[in-house]
């Protein structure tokens, strides 16, 4: 599940939490108009593991592929821990209007099931 933040949860921005498996693609639609932040891993059953997301984004109403990773190789990790954060310094863009398309997709991941991922701004 892609949970979309709104104001009142005071950001912008996007929430994953799910059960996840390596090369699986959550899609959704950006609500309001963001500029991506931070980012924040979290492992949702308390395991530690290691994960690696990345982010693909489309404005043209296309599905976002690969092609459309706005990461620029800064991909958010997280490594044998159970918590991570960090920036979107690096990123390709950060900024969005409504109606943007966004694809989270695990790259990798190693020992967790559940994972939260956010991204704000």
């Amino acid at each position: 599940m892609i949970e979309f933040l709104s104001a009142t949860n005071l950001a912008h921005g996007i929430r994953l939490s799910s059960t996840v498996e390596a090369a699986e693609e959550f899609h959704g639609v950006i609500e309001h108009a963001v500029d991506f932040a931070e980012w924040t891993i979290v492992s949702g059953d308390g395991v530690t593991g290691s994960v690696t997301v990345d982010i693909w984004v489309t404005t043209d109403g296309s599905k976002p592929t690969n092609s459309d990773s706005i990461t620029n190789g800064n991909e958010p990790s997280m490594t044998s821990d159970t918590h991570a954060t960090g920036t979107t310094s690096g990123f390709s863009s950060t900024e969005f209007e409504a109606g943007a398309r966004v694809a989270v997709v695990i790259d990798s991941l190693t020992t967790m099931t559940e994972l939260y991922f956010t991204l704000k701004g």
